[in-house]
């Protein structure tokens, strides 16, 4: 019990034991007092901890041109989404941006609804529309939960475990300043503490707790789970996330219950970390033709200025499926779509010559010194941008390629 460690007696039995080892030791001892002792420590954690809150600063720093070019070049060179920058190569998507940042802001226009449908062709862009809106999310201050029907294997009809898959998509803003990295943690370790004090309270009494609670019970108790010890203020909170991802601290048996519940719990907690709401970005949906999906679909779009902002992506057939579309098996539901979607096109030669030259600008903010013979020159990225045109190629494939040969044209012979 050395070590110098902070010592601190036991209100129960009056032994003595390191602070840190004091509420292990009167959960171990259920008896004389001890459940009443555990209460006593939560509660003084927790009102230690909101002594040191403040409000909290959850709005990302907004990246410097060299940082989103690194970013962008990157993440499309793994095959990735850029973890920022991603509206900085967005190339004529002006009215689907407006409804996305409507949406999410409380705006007016067709985003004031609580969904967007964001539908077209393959290769149009969807997928990077989302990145956007994650992007825009995290810094209009609201907290990310994103998946897609294929990256998770689910379909929405099953909502306890496509809940789950959206639960694991959780992002938190990637930049974030140190006093919000701090802040966030601060919550998540108050909100820890509370749920301790709350299991040591129904242990005390012998109560359980109400069937309407174990949601948000559960949703905290997978979501609270975060070290405060030495150094952990100074990294991403979206590092805590990776590293609970892959120690499985994240892994717990949701309850029966349907999306539109979850999405509330998850709202209320992003709130209680002091975001102003959540995100839920789904895509792919044009894998979940069945009317089960739509029922769900039903129940959760359509309401205006509602807690939740839902973004789909889909196919447009998604709607016009003669046999299994939206319109046919679920007119209704079809409506509301109409009233709420942004139709996207694959961009035009000029648009992919634009985006060529704005992904020169990015590549030469990543690697700002290299000789002038390394980079690919403005009739080189035009040429490229023409000969995807003749394609109809997605743009996915068309910047990948690009920046590939930016990268063997910066390493040389």
């Amino acid at each position: 019990m050395g070590g110098g460690l902070l010592q601190v007696t036991c209100p129960a039995c009056g032994r003595k034991f390191a602070e840190r080892n004091l509420a292990v030791h009167c959960r171990s001892n259920p008896q004389s007092g001890h459940l009443e002792a555990l209460k006593q420590i939560h509660d003084k954690e927790i009102r230690d901890l909101k002594s040191r809150l403040q409000t909290p600063d959850v709005k990302p720093r907004v990246p410097s041109p060299q940082e989103a070019g690194r970013e962008v070049v990157r993440a499309s060179l793994q095959g990735q989404p850029p973890n920022f920058g991603t509206l900085e190569v967005t190339v004529d998507r002006s009215e689907a941006l407006g409804c996305i940042k409507s949406l999410i802001g409380g705006g007016g226009g067709p985003g004031r609804y609580d969904s967007l449908f964001l539908l077209g062709d393959p290769g149009a862009g969807k997928t990077h529309l989302l990145n956007c809106a994650r992007e825009i999310a995290g810094r209009e201050g609201f907290l990310v939960f994103q998946t897609g029907v294929v990256e998770c294997g689910v379909l929405p009809s099953d909502e306890a475990r496509f809940a789950r898959a959206l639960f694991r998509g959780i992002r938190f803003p990637f930049l974030l300043s140190e006093r919000g990295r701090r802040d966030i943690v601060l919550k998540l370790a108050l909100e820890s503490a509370e749920l301790e004090a709350e299991k040591a309270a129904q242990e005390l009494t012998g109560t359980r707790m109400p069937s309407g609670s174990e949601v948000r019970f559960q949703l905290r108790q997978a979501l609270s789970r975060a070290n405060i010890g030495q150094g952990v203020f100074s990294r991403m909170v979206r590092d805590w996330a990776d590293a609970a991802l892959e120690g499985g601290l994240l892994e717990f048996d949701i309850p029966e219950m349907t999306l539109g519940a979850f999405a509330d719990e998850s709202v209320d907690f992003a709130r209680r970390l002091g975001f102003r709401g959540a995100v839920f970005l789904v895509d792919e949906l044009e894998e979940a033709r069945q009317q089960e999906t739509y029922s769900v679909l039903d129940s959760l779009v359509g309401t205006e200025d509602g807690g939740a902002r839902w973004i789909f992506a889909a196919n447009e057939d998604l709607l016009t499926d003669p046999d299994r579309g939206i319109l046919r098996l679920a007119p209704s539901l079809g409506a509301k779509i109409q009233k709420s979607s942004v139709g996207l096109e694959r961009l035009t030669s000029s648009e992919l010559k634009e985006l060529a030259r704005i992904l020169l600008s990015a590549f030469k903010e990543a690697f700002p010194n290299l000789p002038p013979g390394r980079y690919f020159s403005e009739e080189e990225t035009d040429r490229v941008a023409r000969e995807y045109g003749t394609k109809r190629a997605k743009t996915r494939e068309f910047t990948t390629t690009l920046l590939s040969q930016m990268r063997a044209k910066k390493d040389g012979p």
